[in-house]
């Protein structure tokens, strides 16, 4: 764990954004700071799409990203603190995000995709994130905390 890392909720990966034995940080190739208002999420979903597509990417793994961005900034936005920043890149082979804001007490936590109708209103998105993912996990550090996904190129 980094100096300064906070523990980490049961099942969740500490690896990217942080431990270069595990995973290659990538180049971020687009930065985008957002307010904490709601609005950013659609904002931040018109960012994501425009640049996946100015990489070429389209299609399937486009679209679960730009969804999967919308899930992470949303939480950012209403369970973070500000700043919250969307990093990218598309480093060979593979598409990487990672979200960040600076709450580092609170950590996002996996809710059942399946249930009862109306049992929660929300709780899914980080599901969401583990099965359309390649890779997903978050860390922390007396920064705040970054929530990070991967989506290899088929």
């Amino acid at each position: 764990m980094r100096a300064g890392a906070q523990a980490l909720p049961e099942g969740v990966e500490n690896t990217a954004c942080c431990s270069a034995k595990e995973v290659v940080i990538p180049t971020i190739d687009l930065r985008a700071p957002l307010s904490a208002d709601p609005r950013e999420v659609a904002a931040a979903r018109h960012q994501m799409a425009s640049h996946l597509h100015s990489q070429g990417i389209d299609g399937e793994v486009a679209d679960s990203a730009v969804l999967l961005v919308s899930e992470l900034v949303t939480n950012a936005i209403l369970h973070g603190e500000p700043p919250v920043e969307l990093r990218v890149a598309v480093p060979g082979g593979r598409v990487h995000v990672e979200v960040h804001d600076s709450d580092r007490e609170s950590h996002p936590h996996v809710g059942p995709v399946n249930g009862p109708a109306g049992e929660r209103l929300g709780g899914r998105g980080l599901s969401l994130v583990a099965s359309l993912s390649s890779r997903w996990g978050l860390w922390a550090d007396d920064s705040g905390k970054c929530v990070w996904f991967e989506i290899d190129l088929r």
